[in-house]
C-alpha cells in the first residue's frame, strides 16, 4: 500500500482530511483511503492514519478495526492486519505509531505491536526505542537517510546514527483542534522519493 523506494498505489488519509487535498494527492495517480473514526482514540487525532497503521517498505501493518471496517477497499494492497487492538488513554494507542526508514525503525516498543516487531526483526531493520511514544507523529521522513523531527528525544538519538541526518525543528506551530498543538510528521507524508505531501504552510519553519 506505502513503499518509500516508489510511488504507492494508496495512502491511508484521515476521513476528514479535505476532498481538494485528497484531489492533489489522486492527480498523481495514488488513490485515497479513508480512515474510519475510532472511538478509542480522541476526538481530535481519532482519524489520523499515523495511528492506525505502520508502513514498512512494500507493506503495511493496521489495526484490526481499521481493516474490519475497510476491508473490502484494501484487500488488493499489501497490507497485514496487526495483533492488537488500539484501546483508550495513552499508551495504548500507540501500537502503530512507528517512524521507519531505511533499515531503522524509531518507537516506544514496550508499547508497539508485536505484529510488527515480528516483521521489523524479519526484515532486519535495527528498532530505535525512545520514550515518545508519538514517534511517527512527530517525524518528518524525506527519504531514507534525511529526517525531520521537532521531539528532542528522536533527534538524540537519531543524530548519533552514521549517515543519517536530522534536523530539529521548534515543536507548537501546527494547529490541531483539540490539543495544545499538533506535531510535523503527522501534518505530512512522502508520497515517494521526490513529492512530499504537507497539509499547511512551511513558511514557519523557513528561517
Amino acid at each position: 500500500m506505502y513503499s518509500i523506494n516508489k510511488k504507492p498505489d494508496a495512502v491511508l488519509v484521515d476521513y476528514r482530511l479535505p476532498n481538494k487535498m485528497k484531489m492533489k494527492i489522486e492527480r498523481l495517480g495514488i488513490e485515497t483511503v479513508d480512515t474510519v473514526p475510532n472511538p478509542n482514540l480522541y476526538e481530535a487525532v481519532k482519524g489520523h492514519p499515523d495511528l492506525m497503521g505502520c508502513p514498512l517498505n512494500d507493506i503495511t501493518i493496521i489495526d484490526p478495526f481499521l481493516y474490519k471496517e475497510k476491508y473490502k477497499e484494501i484487500e488488493n494492497f499489501s497490507v497485514i492486519v496487526g495483533n492488537s487492538t488500539l484501546e483508550k488513554g495513552y499508551p495504548n494507542h500507540i501500537k502503530y505509531n512507528v517512524a521507519t526508514f531505511g533499515k531503522f525503525a524509531v518507537g516506544f516498543f514496550e508499547y508497539v505491536d508485536t505484529k510488527i516487531i515480528d516483521v521489523l526483526n524479519d526484515k532486519n531493520i535495527q528498532q530505535i526505542n525512545t520514550r515518545q511514544g508519538y514517534s511517527k507523529c512527530s517525524t518528518m521522513i524525506l527519504d531514507e537517510k534525511n529526517l525531520i523531527t521537532s521531539d528532542i528525544s528522536i533527534f538524540k538519538a537519531i543524530e548519533k546514527i552514521s549517515g543519517i541526518n536530522i534536523a530539529l525543528v521548534n515543536k507548537g506551530d501546527i494547529k490541531l483542534y483539540g490539543l495544545d498543538y499538533g506535531f510535523i510528521g503527522g501534518a505530512c507524508s512522502l508520497l515517494d522519493k521526490k513529492t512530499l505531501a504537507f497539509m499547511g504552510s512551511l513558511d514557519y519553519y523557513v528561517n
